[in-house]
């Protein structure tokens, strides 16, 4: 069963008033306030995400028991459907997810990103029991929902990477790799064939591109079809800025498509650079404050995953190298008009 099948269509705000038994409830304190929804009942045991936060020992210490819970309840976007799958999972609860927002695939994957003694790790979890999804609320997270339609490019380095993977440290190319990049191409043609408005107003289209990326990292048992090079270099600029982590991918892929184009000896696709600048990812480049010197710092100070080869590897020593990908980051940010 995957995620699809367990999705249905409600009125979120309906549905909470009509709860009768004694249920858990997670949630985001900004979507809650974003959407006016009321979670002040007498049965309903509720967690903010701030609270609760996204570390494990905080988890275990204040939940340590849920004998008098029927399930788990989350609502929101990436970090209390984490914290929720992980509750749910230690305690073998049934888990309802309520995402506010497609920003990221977690609805619709096994695994949670959980902060482990200072670190943030990768831990398996369970897929929601129950999805639901209301668009009327949806649609009030228009840009965060961009966010998640974004993160899907990252297909277009992270098979490079594989490829990479493939010739020099012999990893096998499975039928998730074919998966991945026909995903990529089906929202490559979506986004350069519609209107923008119209993307932004069909939720239940992002809705399924977004998880069906989480569906094919669960298949393949982790994020290598669709995490490479440029979740390499997102999260070292995190470190560096508070931004969202779509905008972090999007200029690690302009960095790292170029780069590979140059170690497979390939022309430069271009087409996700394109579709990118129609979400107006790139754009936000300006309102967070991601300068090119920032850009070219968090760069040139890469280094690989022990646990995911990458193009980083081949380049990362290669000083002379990695300042010719930089000259030409800048070059296409300029011809992207930001």
């Amino acid at each position: 069963m995957n995620y699809y099948e367990v999705t249905k269509e409600i009125d979120i705000k309906e549905y909470l008033k009509s709860i009768e038994e004694k249920c858990l409830l997670v949630y985001s304190p900004t979507s809650i306030d974003k959407n006016k929804i009321n979670i002040n009942k007498s049965n309903l045991k509720i967690y903010s995400t701030s609270e609760l936060t996204i570390e494990k020992e905080t988890i275990d210490r204040i939940i340590t028991n849920l004998d008098e819970y029927k399930r788990v309840i989350s609502i929101g976007g990436g970090t209390a459907t984490d914290i929720g799958k992980y509750i749910s999972n230690k305690f073998n609860k049934e888990l309802i997810c309520i995402p506010t927002m497609l920003s990221t695939n977690a609805y619709s994957t096994n695994k949670v990103a959980i902060v482990v003694d200072g670190k943030k790790e990768t831990l398996d979890a369970k897929l929601p029991d129950k999805i639901f999804i209301d668009q009327n609320i949806l649609k009030n997270s228009n840009e965060n929902n961009l966010y998640g339609v974004a993160d899907i490019f990252s297909i277009s380095t992270a098979s490079n990477d594989w490829l990479l993977a493939n010739k020099y440290n012999n990893e096998e190319l499975t039928i998730e790799y074919d998966e991945a990049n026909k995903l990529l191409n089906e929202t490559i043609d979506y986004v350069l064939n519609n209107d923008s408005q119209a993307i932004k107003e069909n939720q239940m289209l992002m809705y399924k591109l977004v998880g069906d990326a989480g569906e094919i990292t669960n298949k393949f048992g982790c994020g290598r079809p669709e995490s490479g090079s440029e979740h390499i270099f997102a999260k070292g600029l995190e470190k560096e800025i508070k931004i969202p982590h779509a905008i972090a991918v999007a200029n690690g892929i302009v960095l790292m498509l170029y780069a590979q184009s140059l170690i497979l000896d390939k022309k430069l696709d271009d087409k996700p650079y394109i579709a990118l600048k129609k979400l107006g990812i790139y754009e936000l480049n300006k309102k967070y404050n991601i300068s090119s010197d920032l850009i070219t710092k968090v760069f040139m100070n890469l280094k690989p995953r022990e646990d995911r080869y990458s193009v980083v590897n081949l380049i990362y020593k290669d000083n002379e190298l990695k300042e010719k990908i930089i000259y030409n980051y800048k070059n296409i940010i300029t011809e992207l008009g930001y």
